[in-house]
Parts: structure tokens; C-alpha cells; sequence
């Protein structure tokens, strides 16, 4: 249970850190979701956080399509986190098994989804 607080924290930090983002209330699920896959899976904190923001800007582009409008701020936002996905892509901070998980593939597909 510890292990698992310490390493949520770690995805936490990382989070606030390299995508400026501050999970709250509504994101605490997700988040505990997503480190309990990631440890199951030996990943570190980099990559739950990546996982993490991939699943966000899924959402995002979920309700997007549903809406059929992207709002500014949103549009900004997406942006801003598509940009730290590709620069940790690119940094050594990710383990070599999620680089090679169609990582940048992902990327390129929100990428154009919110052109």
C-alpha cells in the first residue's frame, strides 16, 4: 500500500513537473488506475504519467468530437501536452518498452485529431 501511495506521488510530481497539469478529484480514479497498471508492467513514474495524459487527451478528444468545437483553451491545452508527450518521447526518461509501445504513434494520431 505504500509502494503504491510513494509511486502515485512520483506520477504526481512528474505530472506537475512536465505537463504543468495538477490531478484533482475528478482525475483520482484514472490516476490510481493508471499506476496500478504501470507497476504491474515494471514501467516508472515517466511513463504512468505519460499513460496518464494520453488517457486525459482521449478524453478530451472524445467530447470534442461529441461537441464537434474546440474551445481555445482547450485547443491550447492539447496542444501544450502534445508537445511534452513528444519531448519526453524523445528524452531517455521513458523506458525503452514504452517507447516502442506505438508511443509516438499515439501521438501523431492526437496530434492530427486536434489539427
Amino acid at each position: 500500500m505504500f509502494i503504491q501511495f510513494r509511486f502515485k506521488a512520483k506520477v504526481t510530481r512528474v505530472l506537475e513537473d512536465e505537463f504543468g497539469y495538477s490531478p484533482d478529484q475528478f482525475d483520482k480514479q484514472t490516476l490510481a488506475k493508471v499506476c496500478r497498471f504501470a507497476k504491474s508492467e515494471s514501467l516508472n513514474e515517466y511513463d504512468a504519467a505519460v499513460i496518464f495524459m494520453v488517457a486525459q487527451l482521449k478524453q478530451i478528444r472524445a467530447l470534442n468530437i461529441i461537441e464537434d468545437e474546440a474551445v481555445p483553451t482547450t485547443a491550447s491545452f492539447v496542444t501544450a501536452q502534445i508537445s511534452n508527450l513528444s519531448r519526453l518521447l524523445n528524452s531517455r526518461k521513458l523506458t525503452r518498452e514504452m517507447v516502442e509501445h506505438e508511443l509516438a504513434g499515439t501521438v501523431g494520431e492526437l496530434r492530427k485529431a486536434f489539427s
